[in-house]
């Protein structure tokens, strides 16, 4: 059982305590509070690690991104971040800056849904992750994640080449700027199919890259119109 140290300075019959004894029972006091915070922390450390590691083994990640995230939400936790703040959504959040920081093509959506949390909740968390904690991530491309979108789509290798063709145009003629890399990966796949007359739907296209398909839909289109390709991508466009 433990055993509370009043605020009062008097013992245990009521009687005031002498000056030396006061200095005694604050530093108890001081010692205390550090060993209740202490003990705040590593059940909520508990608590985070435990949620990360169900996160890891749901999206089948590698043990040094879980050490990442581990290591952003512990800042989160020494920065005072996290009170306040759904633990389960902060280190969600934290295992996307992870994931984000070692370029692993995995959506805000798949991490949301693995993690039962809404995206929205998981994109403000981690914004005001990136913004505290001062973490620099590195630029999304889309190339990174056509090869998951093809092999969920069931495509081959040469839809697979053919959207990277795509996409190097569309970087080349300054078309991809701000525009969501998974949108963009998964419009340059549904091109490429078009373009090789493979039967693949946006609708599938959509799924497999765990998108909506208005976002294929309207991604498609404005390639479309700016690249206006007939036929496959020939290598001298690329390197005009």
């Amino acid at each position: 059982m433990s055993t509370l140290i009043g605020t009062e300075n008097e013992d245990s019959m009521g009687r005031k305590i002498t000056a030396r004894m006061k200095g005694d029972v604050n530093r108890l006091r001081k010692w205390q509070r550090r060993i209740s915070i202490y003990g705040s922390i590593e059940r909520n450390l508990i608590h985070a690690l435990n949620e990360l590691n169900k996160l890891g083994e749901k999206l089948d990640l590698p043990r040094d991104i879980l050490e990442r995230a581990s290591y952003i939400y512990r800042m989160a936790l020494e920065k005072d971040l996290v009170r306040g703040r759904a633990i389960d959504t902060i280190i969600a959040a934290a295992l996307y800056a992870a994931l984000r920081y070692y370029r692993i093509p995995r959506t805000l959506r798949e991490v949301a849904q693995a993690s039962g949390r809404s995206k929205k909740d998981l994109a403000r968390c981690y914004r005001m992750l990136i913004r505290n904690l001062d973490l620099r991530m590195p630029l999304a491309n889309p190339l990174q994640y056509v090869r998951r979108i093809c092999a969920s789509a069931g495509l081959d290798k040469k839809v697979m080449l053919e959207a990277e063709k795509i996409i190097k145009l569309a970087q080349k003629r300054r078309l991809t700027a701000g525009k969501d890399p998974v949108g963009l990966a998964a419009a340059a796949v549904y091109y490429a199919c078009v373009l090789l007359n493979v039967k693949k739907t946006q609708r599938d296209i959509a799924i497999a890259a765990n998108i909506t398909e208005v976002t294929v839909r309207n991604r498609y289109k404005s390639l479309s119109e700016h690249l206006k390709l007939k036929e496959p991508v020939k290598m001298e466009l690329l390197q005009e």
